[in-house]
């Protein structure tokens, strides 16, 4: 009988007895261990390579399970990027409804100073409502995410009246702020998507190379370890060596985490 327990967020987790002796990804070796989401056995080299930490808890996946955070991944940075494209046409919107405001309010006036300051402030204050409305959302849910369904509506309504008075006196400042980090974050979020297509195929590559490699050598913990680091293999085979540093899975979510939350 299999068991369940939660890793990773919302990830449930089976676990079980290995239904077969070797590898799900390379069917010529043993394996040491289960993979961690779908209970399939992996050797050790995918054991050691295809990890996660979550809370200071390391966790081993097959491959495929593997690519599957990499997926989830691209397809969380692909829905932030649509967010984005609504938020710069909510401010956009929200500048044309502002500077018509102001216009209107300034040609009311009959002070000079009033005629042209309106305006650009009516701008300024109507690009500045997408961040107000992000900023109330984001602070209503860390507070009910600190409190629980106890979260107080004293709390929740000095929160909103906190953030419209800040955003609003600093609304020039919030609204080029905003408009530079989220075009930025565009910017960060297709370089991981191209990145995180990379590591999709380089995790094929990795599982061929390890295959073909002990395809000719005697399966076993030497042989495997020698794989691992290159020993006799004319260059290391290893995820870091095809992928290159710096990717990882657990810091892109992080990265996500933060875009979502700006």
């Amino acid at each position: 009988m299999k068991n369940e327990r939660e890793i990773v967020g919302e990830i449930l987790v089976p676990e079980g007895e290995m239904q077969v002796d070797n590898c799900i990804s390379h069917p010529e070796i043993e394996s040491v261990a289960t993979c961690d989401k779908c209970g399939n056995p992996i050797c050790e080299t995918c054991y050691s390579t295809f990890t996660l930490e979550d809370e200071g808890e390391e966790y081993h996946f097959c491959a495929d399970c593997y690519k599957g955070f990499v997926r989830g991944e691209i397809d969380e940075a692909k829905d932030l990027k649509k967010m984005i494209i609504k938020e710069f046409i909510g401010i956009a919107l929200g500048m044309l409804i502002g500077l018509l405001v102001g216009l209107f309010l300034g040609l009311k006036s009959t002070i000079l100073a009033f005629q042209i300051i309106l305006p650009i402030l009516g701008v300024f204050v109507g690009g500045s409502f997408v961040t107000i409305v992000k900023k109330i959302y984001n602070g209503y849910q860390e507070n009910k995410d600190r409190s629980g369904d106890d979260s107080s509506w004293i709390i929740n309504l000095i929160t909103i009246l906190a953030i419209t008075i800040g955003c609003l006196i600093a609304s020039p400042f919030t609204t080029i702020y905003r408009i530079i980090i989220r075009a930025l974050d565009n910017k960060s979020l297709d370089e991981m998507i191209t990145n995180a297509n990379g590591v999709l195929n380089s995790v094929d590559e990795f599982v061929a190379r390890i295959g073909e490699y002990f395809a000719e050598q005697t399966v076993g913990t030497a042989a495997l370890t020698a794989a691992a680091e290159g020993i006799n293999a004319g260059e290391e085979v290893s995820l870091d060596a095809i992928i290159g540093e710096g990717f990882e899975i657990a810091d892109n979510g992080e990265f996500l985490r933060k875009v979502r939350m700006r």
